[in-house]
């Protein structure tokens, strides 16, 4: 780091904006207003205005909020003390790299299936979520990206599809990051997220039926492809030990699948694409 109250050099320069670069560019997949300064040139105002400029979008859509650093005005000496406040802001910026904050994102379907005649055993929803290639899916996720999942199941009075409306209900929403599965609601969900698939199968989140019915279950399974992810998605109407409950669930059976991006005027990333490969 600068000594405090020295003017600035290339290199001073070059280290903070190498930061934001990895951060922006590589990790976000950003384009930069900064760039590299040739060494023994003098640090112009609209080089630095462009390095605050790239360290603002970075924090502002980690944070929901721009952050407190200095401007220096046209004329101004540009001195280490303003080139370490902006290396303070980067500190943070590369602390909460994953992090998304509120009004940074948008959240829009990606694909479904439904089933409206009765069923047992096993049903399977199994979607490929594509990226374009393996560097985008990984700006996606490094940016907040989130995979997302949901289930409901309408109509039928029996106890069987009370209980399964109840299952879907009660586990809230699935959300899969760069680095685990949760769920907004119950249901067991794991450390699993995008930068932990491999190209076998891995359960990243099950909820289970409850009383007779706690054979039954939800499950997401997932994988790695080529500059995408396969998700296969079971329901599983099983007896388990309990055969005089092994009835058929009829009503209308939902899975949806979901996605939250980063978006607005401070980071960017193309919504993936969605292809059912089996359905109900």
């Amino acid at each position: 780091m600068p000594v405090v109250n020295a003017i600035i050099t290339a290199n001073d320069y070059n280290t903070v904006q190498s930061r934001i670069n990895t951060i922006m560019n590589i990790d976000y997949g950003q384009t930069l207003l900064s760039s590299q300064v040739a060494v023994g040139n003098t640090i112009t105002d609209e080089q630095l205005d462009n390095l605050r400029t790239d360290i603002t979008k970075a924090y502002a859509h980690q944070q929901g909020s721009n952050p407190t650093i200095v401007d220096v005005d046209e004329g101004d000496t540009i001195l280490a003390s303003h080139l370490n406040d902006y290396a303070g802001v980067m500190t943070t910026v590369e602390t909460n790299k994953y992090l998304i904050g509120a009004g940074q994102f948008t959240v829009d379907a990606g694909i479904s299936d439904n089933r409206t005649s009765a069923w047992n055993g096993t049903l399977e929803h199994r979607v490929l979520v594509s990226f374009g290639s393996n560097t985008a899916r990984t700006q996606f996720f490094n940016a907040g990206g989130e995979i997302r999942f949901t289930a409901s199941q309408a109509g039928g009075s029996s106890s069987i599809n009370v209980d399964w409306r109840n299952m879907l209900s009660n586990m809230g929403t699935i959300k899969m990051n760069y680095t685990q599965t949760t769920s907004t609601g119950s249901g067991t969900g794991s450390s699993i997220g995008q930068q932990d698939l491999t190209g076998s199968y891995q359960q990243i989140f099950t909820k289970t039926g409850s009383g007779v019915y706690a054979a039954n279950d939800y499950t997401i399974q997932a994988r790695n492809q080529s500059g995408a992810i396969q998700f296969r998605i079971y329901f599983r109407d099983d007896k388990g030990a309990n055969p005089q409950y092994d009835e058929n669930v009829d009503g209308t059976l939902t899975s949806n699948v979901q996605y939250l991006r980063a978006s607005g005027s401070n980071v960017s990333l193309p919504a993936p694409s969605f292809t059912n490969q089996a359905t109900f």
